[in-house]
């Protein structure tokens, strides 16, 4: 596993005294009250970390006004909309100036703006062209904070050539080496909030670009931590895995029932890290967070499945019925209903690019293979 606000932290700490510390924004990704308790914690501590500036992006707009007005005041005020237009209502403020720099922040996508927040906001290029302009009037150096890609960020350098520094967005990693557009330097800390961007400023200039991954070699920083914990608790009292949609679903056997039949199996199965993935969960204080318990039981989507460790003890972990599916009939009637063979699929779901970075099919079956 990698990234982490909690790593994050400990990396910009370490960084010293004299930091930009700039988010590129997308507190979270979905709407619904994980997402926005999920927003809430980030902007908390992002402050405890320091941040300077934070873009107000389209997927944190969607939350709301009350969520946004939550987020800049839990940030300390440093949630930043270039394309509001000056005085909004919501008081949030076009662009924030530190040291030597002033930062912006701009998106793409103006109309998701409009549409959940119920503000008119400006279009990209005119917003930016004031940015630029508020900076040069200000001989501050302009950081422009990008919610849009590689193309839309070189279009905005070769427009504006006084911006010196566009961090745009993209999936995946970090490029080895930072992309320039005349004078302006284009960066992306990649996705997920994997990694960290380190630079260094001087003579006017940025340089010393160097990607930083945020691997278990980075310890968690104690105040964002405590931040954290105090997520975990808010998700654990809202009831959050009660409330998970279920679709209506077969039977289930359980894992024991597999095992009685399935015996070479079962022991392959119990000296593996499936047989205590709930375990895990619940080391880490996330075993009712619907975002990671799904992948470390059986069926939490479905009626049938999983819903405590009390309740379903059965359907604890991952299980056979995990990756095989519902076996409640099989193991009644095994010639009448057979269970159909799976493949690298069926891991698919879980082992996803974010949950195991390092997943590789073979290698891991190695592992199980039964």
């Amino acid at each position: 596993m990698s990234g982490g606000i909690r790593r994050r932290a400990t990396v910009v700490r370490e960084l010293g005294k004299d930091v930009l510390f700039v988010d590129s924004g997308s507190l979270t990704k979905d709407v619904g009250r994980q997402s926005e308790m999920k927003a809430e914690t980030m902007a908390e501590a992002l402050k405890s970390a320091g941040v300077d500036a934070i873009n107000l992006t389209s997927l944190d707009a969607q939350l709301g006004r009350g969520s946004v007005l939550s987020i800049a005041r839990l940030s300390g005020g440093k949630l930043i909309a270039s394309q509001l237009p000056e005085g909004n209502e919501l008081g949030l403020p076009r662009w924030l100036g530190e040291g030597p720099f002033l930062v912006g922040g701009v998106t793409t996508k103006p109309h998701a703006l409009a549409a959940s927040l119920g503000l008119q906001p400006k279009a990209l290029e005119e917003a930016v062209a004031e940015f630029a302009l508020e900076a040069i009037s200000r001989t501050k150096t302009p950081v422009l904070l990008l919610e849009g890609g590689l193309e839309e960020a070189r279009v905005l350098a070769k427009d504006y050539p006084s911006l010196r520094l566009i961090v745009y967005r993209t999936i995946g990693d970090p490029p080895a080496e930072p992309l320039r557009e005349g004078d302006t330097l284009l960066v992306t800390p990649g996705d997920r909030g994997k990694s960290v961007l380190k630079l260094s400023f001087s003579d006017g200039a940025f340089q010393a670009y160097q990607p930083l991954s945020l691997g278990p070699e980075h310890a968690d920083d104690r105040h964002v931590a405590s931040i954290y914990s105090g997520y975990l608790k808010r998700v654990t009292s809202s009831s959050l895995l009660e409330q998970v949609p279920r679709t209506k679903g077969a039977p289930f056997a359980g894992t024991a029932a597999c095992i009685s039949c399935h015996g070479s199996a079962g022991k392959i199965w119990k000296k593996s890290a499936h047989a205590h993935a709930l375990a895990t969960l619940e080391k880490e204080g996330h075993s009712r967070d619907p975002d990671c318990v799904s992948c470390h039981v059986v069926g939490l989507s479905l009626t049938t499945g999983f819903r405590s460790r009390n309740a379903t003890p059965q359907l604890a972990d991952v299980g056979c019925e995990s990756c095989h599916g519902t076996g409640g009939l099989h193991s009644k009637k095994p010639y009448l209903h057979k269970m159909a063979h799976v493949g690298d699929k069926a891991c698919a779901s879980c082992h996803t690019a974010e949950n195991s970075p390092r997943f590789d099919f073979a290698a891991y079956w190695a592992k199980i293979r039964h």
